[in-house]
């Protein structure tokens, strides 16, 4: 998708990654047929070329929200190259303006990520003539699916997850 929306967690462990997607899913305000993850071990549990398997609770949380997993192939930059170019971006326009600040809490990264990513989506994209956002409001919104009500996964350590 064209609109980026980069999140600060304190891990890449289960709860973060599926509440990260949860968040996501609420900020695009729907569900794409299939969502393309690369090969973390909290999505994606056998990075198999030809039929990786995904975490059982990443594919509880698919299953609730009517979306395919289709992790990108190993070694196979083309399967993500769109993805690449966001993270690149986020890391030239908003990693870089905050690289020397300090913040206390997920919280204060997370509020100062905010506007840099509102100023980054609405910047005009030199190859399409459009900004992120406006690609996204033209081409990906109208297909997303609805988006349901959130509900709680298991998680293999002590507690569970809650998810919003």
């Amino acid at each position: 998708m064209p609109a980026t929306t980069p999140e600060a967690t304190a891990s890449q462990t289960l709860p973060d990654w599926i509440g990260s997607h949860q968040r996501a899913l609420s900020f695009f305000g729907g569900v794409p047929a299939c969502i393309i993850p690369d090969n973390l071990k909290s999505g994606v549990s056998d990075a198999c070329h030809y039929e990786p398997g995904v975490n059982r609770s990443y594919q509880d949380f698919a299953c609730h929200y009517g979306v395919a997993v289709l992790a990108a192939r190993p070694i196979r930059p083309r399967d993500k190259a769109k993805v690449e170019k966001a993270v690149q971006e986020v890391e030239r326009q908003i990693l870089a303006r905050l690289r020397h600040q300090s913040f206390q809490t997920l919280s204060e990264l997370n509020a100062a990520i905010e506007p840099l990513l509102k100023q980054l989506n609405e910047r005009t994209m030199q190859t399409y003539g459009l900004s992120r956002r406006t690609l996204f409001e033209r081409v990906d919104q109208p297909a997303l699916k609805p988006l349901r009500s959130a509900i709680s996964y298991p998680c293999p350590s002590k507690h569970r997850l809650l998810c919003r």
